[in-house]
């Protein structure tokens, strides 16, 4: 049962080394990992488990693991972004609004936040350092990010992107609807990413969306992520795998698994997720919401970043592989990207709709200068439909006959 997640050195030699699941590693990695796996679950109040193994411990809103970083622990939790009124409505949910497995067997108590437990598999299988485990792989090298003057991308190494962007002065806030997916990924130390992301040009950047992320999360599901890069992208992780985030909503796990089944399809349009990204005007932190409901899950602070307590001058929404077999390596890695059909306007592919953003004006608008970026079209491929409500639709298969 997974339910505890101890891991025991069944042997430790007089070299100071130990055996966990079989494999041979040094004794210092091992207690490494038992610490960084139990690190809240001394202060966990309530302990849910769901169908899948997943685990969820609801900690203390103050013993999250924001606190444990240098720059927040003496951060007062801001509870709702400024000018945002209290609601005391009951949340209701779109029907073929996507919602988390762990939901369907409990819930975290007022004052708690939900945190989703690391999965063993994922920190013994790492590539790299415990110290850097939850970080993106390719951009673990961050003397490798170069910024493309022509689109105004963050490149990432061993890293395929297919993203509609917009760059401008000064961007507060972005906006998307997208369609969840779970594409193949082909092996444990790769990933498929569908997100929406404020950016500058320091490399900082906030994102948030779903991922296929076997060296994070330990399987091949399908889960809800945020993502941070601050200090030129020397420091930030995924979820709650590093101190920053700071949570408030005790509804949403950051990292939970995504219930893909059973979901109604009015229209063909598949499970959604809505998402907005939004710097408060008064705190400088940069929200997250999400779903029919703008549920506030909670926020970057602003002493975090550097350029991005001020502003972001792009806003990204796409997808993203990563794996060592990407650009002009062969074979071609099959990880997909969306669904693994080609974006086109009639694919139900990665498509993303309600594209918005705003700047320093109240008002959410349509991007007006907006273009598409593409690192191998014969493997992945978008387009953006400019009609009445316009929509990106962005994906492929990967390795094909084309993209050998």
């Amino acid at each position: 049962m997974r339910g505890i997640f101890l891991l025991a050195a069944i042997v430790l030699s007089s070299y100071h080394e130990g055996f966990c699941h079989g494999i041979k590693m040094p004794t210092d990695r091992l207690k490494e990992i038992r610490r960084r796996m139990n690190l809240h679950v001394k202060h966990a109040i309530k302990t849910i488990e769901s169908e899948d193994g997943e685990v969820i411990d609801c900690v203390g809103l103050y013993k999250q693991p924001a606190f444990d970083h240098p720059d927040l622990k003496d951060h007062k939790i801001q509870m709702m972004p400024s000018g945002v009124s209290t609601t005391n409505s009951k949340p209701t949910t779109p029907e073929n609004e996507v919602r988390q497995v762990w939901q369907k067997y409990g819930s975290c108590p007022e004052g708690t936040i939900p945190i989703r437990r690391v999965d063993e598999s994922a920190l013994l299988n790492s590539n790299s350092s415990v110290k850097h485990y939850g970080r993106k792989s390719g951009s673990g090298v961050h003397g490798q990010l170069k910024l493309e003057t022509n689109t105004s991308n963050l490149a990432y190494p061993d890293t395929s992107v297919v993203i509609l962007l917009t760059a401008s002065l000064s961007y507060t806030r972005g906006k998307a609807e997208m369609n969840v997916w779970n594409p193949y990924v082909d092996k444990d130390d790769e990933y498929s990413l569908s997100y929406i992301a404020v950016r500058n040009s320091y490399f900082e950047s906030v994102q948030s969306g779903w991922a296929v992320h076997p060296g994070v999360y330990g399987d091949r599901a399908t889960h809800f992520f945020v993502y941070w890069m601050g200090d030129r992208a020397r420091q930030g992780c995924f979820d709650l795998t590093c101190p920053g985030f700071v949570q408030i909503s005790r509804r949403i796990a950051l990292g939970g698994a995504l219930d893909l089944n059973n979901i109604p399809i009015p229209g063909g349009l598949g499970g959604v997720l809505t998402l907005w990204i939004e710097k408060d005007v008064i705190t400088g932190n940069w929200w997250v919401r999400t779903g029919a409901n703008q549920e506030n899950v909670g926020y970057f602070p602003a002493n975090l970043f550097s350029g991005l307590q001020h502003t972001a001058d792009i806003v990204e929404w796409g997808g993203e592989v990563h794996s060592k077999h990407v650009g002009n390596v062969r074979p071609h890695t099959s990880t997909a990207m969306g669904n693994g059909e080609f974006g086109d306007a009639i694919a139900m592919c990665g498509k993303m709709k309600i594209i918005r953003i705003r700047t320093n004006d109240p008002v959410w608008v349509i991007p007006g200068w907006i273009a598409v970026h593409i690192d191998e079209w014969e493997c992945y491929r978008g387009e953006y439909l400019k009609i009445s409500e316009p929509e990106y639709s962005f994906g492929g298969p990967g390795r094909n006959p084309r993209c050998p």
